[in-house]
């Protein structure tokens, strides 16, 4: 699994590469990439941005899947089975003034995979169907405030929550044969100063973290 994005930013980066783009949007633009190869492997990413008076707005949206795909013939699982992906992110910046800036971003990442391999169960060869199911997705809130040419204040409350559900069962009976249920969530704000010196840069600030965990499987 990809696991929750720790990173204090919001984890802008997300979906097979493809992620908004940091540079701020001076006028109205507009992308598109379409992708096809082999194994049926599909890709659609879509990326927007343009500045609106003194708010700047970025919009990206990916859709990846591709057929289950084989490197190894001599086994029965295939090296990647059949797995579909969808990618959100949106990114909004408003100048409040010319030394403060509020900026909120959002984003979402859902995985679905298929799942067939074999396993020796009570002395035999068993086939074993299923899904995983996978989302992660977070928000990040800042106000930036330059106080002088020196110091800068920052505030930030950032949130993730990660998901991994996966249920299999014995393709012969279609009895249960693993299941595993795992969530983690975390909350983080934060407020930081920064001061800059000739020679140097000194930062300072108080990030308490609330991160609760839940894991269930059979």
């Amino acid at each position: 699994g990809k696991g929750p994005s720790f990173n204090l930013y919001g984890a802008e980066a997300i979906a097979r590469g493809n992620n908004l783009t940091t540079e701020k949007p001076v006028k109205e633009k507009a992308e598109v990439q379409l992708q096809y190869a082999s194994t049926n492997t599909k890709g659609l990413a879509v990326n927007y941005a343009n500045k609106i008076n003194k708010t700047d707005l970025q919009l990206f949206a990916n859709r990846y899947s591709t057929s289950r795909y084989d490197l190894d013939h001599s086994i029965y699982s295939k090296t990647v089975d059949p797995f579909a992906d969808n990618s959100f992110a949106i990114k909004i910046t408003q100048y409040i003034s010319a030394n403060s800036q509020f900026v909120a971003s959002a984003r979402f990442f859902g995985e679905r995979q298929r799942n067939n391999y074999l396993v020796v169960d009570q002395g035999a060869q068993q086939i074993v169907n299923g899904t995983t199911k996978e989302k992660d997705w977070g928000a990040n809130l800042q106000y930036i405030k330059e106080i002088n040419k020196r110091v800068k204040f920052t505030s930030r409350l950032y949130f993730n929550r990660y998901s991994n559900i996966s249920n299999e069962y014995l393709q012969k009976t279609n009895t249960p044969f693993d299941s595993l249920q795992f969530l983690q969530q975390v909350i983080k704000p934060e407020i930081q100063i920064e001061k800059t010196g000739n020679n140097s840069k000194f930062i300072s600030g108080i990030s308490p973290q609330n991160k609760t965990l839940s894991l269930v499987g059979v």
